[in-house]
């Protein structure tokens, strides 16, 4: 099982690093804005440093500035190089898409994002991706057939994609896809906040201790 914090913001990484659960953390451009993260170079190699520092295995940065593919991919590149081992490549499905591709070093790792179609994991195993990430909430709140998507990516992709399931809004999400078999998940501070929570085992234990308390 892949547990990554969606977020940019070492704070949240802060937060729950210490439960041993996350495998690392996913940006894009929207998790910057949100958050209020600088989304420079210099801003971006300092994550990196801070990822490492709290034992990430991977930190996921998204190729931008697309409409100029050569200084899109030098400029990610300025960042994959301070951390070949633990970098991700994500790329966004779009015209694009294929330029940025050819443009990268065959080393680095690639996630393809913004998936939607179960046709786009046919290019993601094609081209020997990481990860490819179907924005699984936002399927369902555009009344696509998420469940039968993302498993038929999954079908599709095993075993050299994992299939980096995004943008899912709550733990019982998660726990339904990781009952059918999926293992690798993005998932907000929110959302591990509710993964890590339940009243009932916390009442639980509150009377265990009240007992202990009493002995």
């Amino acid at each position: 099982m892949r547990i990554f914090i969606d977020s940019a913001d070492p704070a949240q990484w802060e937060r729950f690093a210490g439960t041993g659960l996350l495998y690392g953390a996913t940006t894009n451009p929207m998790v910057f804005e949100r958050e209020g993260v600088d989304a420079s170079r210099a801003s971006k190699i300092l994550l990196a440093g801070e990822a490492r520092d709290f034992g990430f295995h991977e930190l996921q940065f998204q190729i931008t500035g697309l409409s100029d593919p050569a200084a899109a991919v030098a400029e990610f590149m300025a960042v994959f190089e301070t951390w070949p081992e633990g970098i991700v490549a994500k790329v966004p499905f779009c015209e694009q898409t294929w330029e940025i591709t050819a443009r990268l070093d065959s080393a680095v790792p690639l996630t393809f994002t913004t998936g939607f179609a179960a046709t786009q994991a046919v290019i993601a195993k094609t081209l020997r991706a990481r990860y490819l990430a179907p924005y699984y909430g936002r399927m369902l709140e555009n009344a696509h057939e998420a469940d039968k998507i993302v498993d038929d990516m999954r079908a599709i992709c095993q075993p050299e994609t994992r299939i980096l399931l995004a943008s899912l809004r709550t733990a019982a999400q998660v726990a339904s896809l990781a009952a059918r078999g999926h293992d690798t998940f993005t998932v907000s501070p929110a959302v591990l906040d509710d993964l890590l929570t339940n009243e009932t085992s916390e009442a639980a234990t509150a009377a265990f201790e009240e007992v202990a308390r009493r002995l």
